[in-house]
């Protein structure tokens, strides 16, 4: 195997927290803790977050030929059992 992909497991792999744990990594989050809390999105980032499940995808086989076009990256997503980001990704949305 490639010696990047050899690593140290992480400490919890295998674990799980005790619900004791669970409830303080909760609390520690909840409210004014939160990072996200109080933050309200722009207008255009709510634009931008609803044109990323609205953008048309064409499929297409390994000879180039038209199959047919999709409502939406969600849509393609869900037929071809694939991840949403794999889409994006594959329509060059998101940089890899």
């Amino acid at each position: 195997m490639v010696k990047r992909f050899i690593r140290t497991p992480h400490p919890l792999l295998g674990k799980s927290h005790s619900a004791e744990t669970i409830a303080k990594i909760a609390e520690s989050s909840r409210g004014e803790k939160n990072g996200m809390y109080g933050v309200k999105h722009s207008e255009e980032t709510k634009l931008k977050m609803g044109f990323m499940k609205h953008i048309p995808v064409h499929l297409y086989d390994t000879n180039k030929t038209y199959i047919r076009t999709l409502k939406s990256s969600n849509e393609a997503a869900e037929i071809l059992n694939v991840s949403k980001y794999v889409i994006y990704r594959a329509i060059k949305i998101i940089p890899q």
